[in-house]
Formats: C-alpha cells, structure tokens, sequence
C-alpha cells in the first residue's frame, strides 16, 4: 500500500496527505484505460476521444485538450474538450503554423508559452491571448515514421508543463499511436478483404453471362467476353453491369 505511518502507527495514505500523485502513477492510470482496448468492441472514433479524456485527467495543467488527426496531408479536430481548444486547432490548421502543426511536422513534441515564445508563431499566440491560453504542449502521434496526428494540451494557468507532464503526454501519446496504427491497420485489411471479395463475385458473375452467351450464340469463351467487352464500350457500362443485367434477363426469361 502506498502511504506513509504516522505518529499512531495509522497508514496516512496520498489522497489523506493530499499529495499529487506522481508522474509514474498518473502515467498509469491513463494507460490502463488505452491497454484493454479492442477494436473489435471500440470505434476509433470512441477511442480518440478516450484519448482526450485521459489527457484533460493525468497531464497537469491541462484546461483543455484537443485530438488532430491528418488525413491525405490535411489536418483537422477529431475531439476536443470545449470549444476554445478547437478554434485555436483551427487557427493553426489555417495559417500552417502553430504548436500542433509543428509537433505533427516535425515529430516531436513542442511547448510554446505564448509570452516568451511569441515570435515563432505570432498568429497564433494573438489567438491564444485572446482566449486566456498562455502555455501549449503538443505531442505527436507516431508509430516509426508515420505520423498519425497528435495530442495538444492548453493550459490558462501554465506557461510551460514540466518535464513529468511532458513524458505523460508522450506515453499516452504513444500508446494512443500503437493503437491508431492497429485501427488502420484493421480499416486496410478489411477493405483489401472486401476488394477480393467483390473481385470474386464480378468475376462469377462475367463466367456465368460468358456461359449464356455461349450456350445461345454457339461461341468460344474468348468470343462471349468479346460480345460483352463491346457491349460495355457501346452503352458506356461498366463490365460487370452488363454482365448483371444479361443474366437477370436470362432468368426473368426475356434473353
């Protein structure tokens, strides 16, 4: 048990002391949540945002916290914790320069105090002082070399997080990767799945019309795809609609 005796020999214990967790617990508790996730039970969606809520709850200082994911190059807010953290994301997806940006850029984690940093993203920094935000920390979102997106903690009351917040963030911001990588990794299996499994039925699909043509029109294989091939030239369609609708004919008895 985690505590310390006092003059009784009672166990006086943290929450009694009143005493900050430290940050090896704190990063335990925000991975817990991350480490039983299945995507089978959980959308990625579902899991971004427990990503949010662990960041607002284990990094200190943190008022608001926003998720950015990029996709094809663009980036955007999948989750944040309130409307002030999404319209500073905005502010930096628009100008192309910011915390976050650079974080997801770059592949390392960016703390910016808007009074001492102010020159390296001035647009940004207005923004922040305008809506009472003084410190940033952003964190990428990364397994290897790819880049998934990234964590970005607002604070209106820390110019900079420490050293313990920053390696929470980091450890969070991994696991949360792995994660994400796991997803997409799923999403390109399951559409490659689904691509095979669509290219089979097509290609039925041609050999039973190929069939029909045959049977009524005495020709080879190679001439029955021919007629079809032409047929799909002729009225713009693509192959496997011909080939659909010939067979539908066929059975509805008019072919």
């Amino acid at each position: 048990m985690d505590g310390a005796l006092g003059s009784q020999g009672r166990l006086i214990t943290r929450k009694a002391l009143n005493v900050v967790p430290d940050s090896d617990d704190r990063l335990h508790a925000s991975l817990s949540p991350l480490s039983g996730v299945l995507l089978a039970e959980q959308t990625v969606d579902e899991i971004l945002g427990t990503v949010v809520e662990l960041a607002k709850t284990t990094v200190q200082g943190a008022d608001g916290v926003s998720v950015t994911v990029v996709e094809d190059g663009d980036m955007s807010t999948s989750h944040a914790t309130d409307d002030v953290v999404r319209e500073l994301d905005g502010v930096q997806y628009r100008s192309g320069d910011g915390p976050c940006v650079a974080a997801i850029r770059e592949g390392e984690s960016i703390h910016f105090d808007t009074a001492r940093d102010r020159s390296r993203y001035p647009a940004f920094a207005a923004a922040a002082d305008q809506r009472f935000i003084v410190g940033v920390l952003s964190t990428p979102l990364a397994v290897g070399e790819r880049v998934f997106g990234g964590i970005n903690c607002y604070s209106a009351s820390t110019e900079r997080f420490g050293a313990d917040e920053a390696d929470v963030a980091a450890q969070l911001a991994r696991q949360a990767a792995v994660v994400l990588a796991n997803a997409a990794t799923l999403a390109e299996a399951t559409t490659t799945a689904e691509q095979l499994h669509q290219a089979m039925l097509s290609r039925d699909l041609i050999g039973q019309a190929k069939g029909m043509l045959m049977e009524r029109q005495g020709c080879t294989a190679a001439e029955a795809f021919d007629i079809l091939r032409r047929t799909s030239q002729r009225e713009n369609k693509k192959l496997t609609v011909v080939a659909s609708e010939l067979v539908e004919r066929r059975l509805a008895g008019d072919g």
